[in-house]
């Protein structure tokens, strides 16, 4: 019965894990997004609510929780 509680708790651990590697992969991709914002805005200043509509249009990976 130990055996089975121990294999559940690092499952249980794992998941969590797998779920920030899976964040951690789109960080580049979505660096690369914000970098590419700036240029083509010509401007070295965005507003927050506009850099999060600019990124919310041209993704659409991304899903509202």
């Amino acid at each position: 019965m130990e055996a089975k509680e121990k294999m559940r708790v690092e499952n249980e651990a794992a998941i969590p894990e797998a779920n920030l590697h899976q964040k951690m992969i789109k960080l580049p991709k979505l660096f690369d997004m914000i970098y590419l914002i700036f240029q083509s805005a010509k401007c070295s200043v965005l507003t927050k609510q506009e850099l999060l509509f600019k990124i919310t249009t041209q993704n659409l990976d991304i899903v509202d929780q």
